[in-house]
């Protein structure tokens, strides 16, 4: 046992390092009743107590008993009680076969700090660990570690870059760390192909980014391979600080966020995250902002200031605002508080001597904050519409009204058919399957050694390799259809989807039409969309009026 509990110490030793054995306590070697003994609150390890491996591990304990021993500390409050740090499959194997004790190591003393160390150490000869378990054990050695990734990178034989990015695992979202708790044939959209490299990349981003690559990977974002992943997340997500048209020691523009140049958002603060060489505190050409939600902020405040700037001078009278890119309803409203705002391919470019030539400031796009002049062709902006005799805008046909009323309906569809189409079962018909996924093709994996198991499992039952086939295939029709504003939205093709799924799709649309209904309002307008001349009755005066008339007939007739 005393050999035991050196050979354990020089293993501590070994991955830690002098410097950071100094708060372990010396090790004991003991013999432990398994009644006396509590797993860690500490460990969240699942035992899989039906599983062949911990079977195999029963029958081994059963045969030899424990050969590597666990390792306990006294448990604060009930000193009769040791909490096993490390060794809790081997503990419940003794359990499991009827054994009463075994061999421990004791460490008198030990801090929360210290077990979780250990825990880490014990962690890295496990096979099966997952990338959230990793993730915390590197965090838990650098943190052991006081920070010093060089060093414990050097201890396990790992690149400092993977140690940082490793160590951020438990920073991840709750969103995140639920979803990989889960199996990966139990996750939705292509998340279950993510591996600990895709979820290096996702950690570097703040949680509201973090949250935002999950709803779209969760759907049915195809992944690819982690290089392109990462270009994907750095287009949508990430912007060059040099390329901002404001000056990034702009403290003023969002007092609550300060400068970009401070910033800890940025990607020369998160170490060698982004870079593989950084210094605290200055910026480079490669400099990016991780920070989107508060990039759009700082980019409305910027606008709004150049808008006012430009229009307090005379020479800008009529000044309005132009999307060079594309627009939301929900990312323009804030835009129309500045001035109105006009699509860019709703408005030509003029000279400024053309008549009817308004000054025009861009709001995105290469060219933002840049102005020149602009002829509106009277379909862009809030107030583009031909203007009535009060000088108000005209009202907007009824025809009109209906025809987008029926768009946001049929965006809806399209909406229900994706989530309805990945949700539902595959087809009984396997023909049918395999002809919807060589038309349409499936969400691509790469090869692996995850990819081959499947493979050899699928092989031998083929209704499990339909339903697989069948959840790719359904993910690609789902994408197929994806709106975007300013499109048609595929009603025709979602239609097809439903008959190929056997989705009712009258069922959806007569959903569609009781959320998204008419305005009652609109019974009482004309054609042009104009109020119908006088006030329409209530049926209560009609039939009061209906009375009194009938009242008013008979009392004539007896007076004659």
């Amino acid at each position: 046992m005393a050999k035991q509990a050196k050979k354990t110490s020089k293993k501590t030793a070994a991955v830690l390092g002098p410097a950071l054995l100094e708060g372990l306590p010396e090790p004991q070697a003991v013999t432990v009743a398994a009644a006396h003994c509590r797993v860690s609150a500490m460990n969240r390890r699942h035992i899989d107590a039906a599983g062949e491996s911990f079977a195999s591990l029963v029958e081994s304990v059963r045969a030899a008993g424990v050969t590597q021993p666990i390792q306990v500390r006294p448990l604060t409050g009930e000193p009769d009680v040791l909490e096993v740090v490390t060794g809790s499959r081997r503990l419940a194997a003794c359990l499991a076969c009827g054994r009463t004790e075994l061999p421990a190591i004791r460490y008198d003393g030990l801090t929360d700090e210290g077990a979780a160390m250990l825990m880490a150490i014990e962690n890295l000869d496990r096979e099966d660990l997952s990338p959230l378990e990793e993730g915390a054990t590197v965090a838990a050695l650098l943190e052991g570690a006081r920070g010093d990734a060089a060093a414990v990178a050097a201890s396990i034989g790992r690149p400092v870059k993977w140690v940082r990015g490793m160590a951020r695992l438990p920073k991840l979202t709750e969103g995140w760390q639920a979803v990989m708790e889960l199996e990966p044939d139990e996750r939705s959209g292509s998340l279950a192909d993510v591996t600990s490299g895709h979820l290096m990349v996702v950690a570097k981003y703040p949680p509201e980014t973090q949250d935002a690559i999950l709803e779209r990977v969760g759907r049915h974002y195809s992944l690819g391979s982690l290089d392109r992943f990462q270009r994907n997340i750095q287009a949508e997500h990430e912007q060059l600080l040099t390329a901002l048209p404001w000056e990034i020691d702009d403290a003023e523009l969002e007092p609550a966020a300060g400068a970009c140049s401070t910033c800890t958002k940025r990607s020369s603060a998160q170490g060698l995250l982004f870079h593989d060489e950084a210094v605290a505190g200055e910026t480079d050409a490669k400099d990016r902002c991780l920070d989107r939600a508060c990039l759009e902020r700082k980019r409305l405040a910027w606008i709004r200031r150049r808008f006012t700037e430009l229009a307090a001078k005379p020479a800008n009278a009529g000044l309005i605002l132009v999307a060079d890119h594309h627009l939301s309803d929900d990312d323009r409203a804030p835009y129309e508080e500045i001035g109105p705002v006009h699509l860019h391919y709703r408005v030509s470019n003029v000279k400024k001597s053309q008549p009817g030539a308004v000054p025009a400031l861009a709001v995105n796009g290469p060219k933002m904050g840049k102005t020149r002049w602009v002829l509106p062709d009277g379909r862009g902006g809030g107030s583009s519409r031909p203007k009535g005799p009060d000088g108000k805008a005209a009202p907007l046909p009824l025809k009109e009204r209906r025809a987008k009323l029926q768009k946001r309906r049929d965006v809806l569809f399209v909406k229900k058919v994706q989530v309805a189409v990945v949700a539902k079962p595959a087809p009984e018909s396997v023909d049918l399957v395999v002809a919807a996924a060589a038309a349409f093709g499936t969400v691509g994996k790469e090869p692996g050694a995850r990819g081959w198991k499947a493979f050899k499992e699928l092989r031998t039952t083929p209704s499990n390799a339909k339903a697989v086939l069948w959840e790719a295939t359904a993910r690609v029709l789902a994408q197929g259809i994806e709106y975007y504003p300013g499109m048609a939205p595929r009603v025709d093709e979602a239609k097809q989807i439903c008959d190929l799924a056997g989705i009712d799709a009258k069922a959806l649309q007569a959903e569609c039409r009781l959320e998204i209904t008419e305005p009652k309002s609109w019974r009482n307008l004309k054609a042009d969309g104009t109020p119908a001349s006088g006030r329409r009755r209530s049926k209560s005066t009609a039939k009061t009026a209906s009375g009194r008339g009938k009242s008013t007939a008979s009392g004539r007739g007896k007076s004659e």
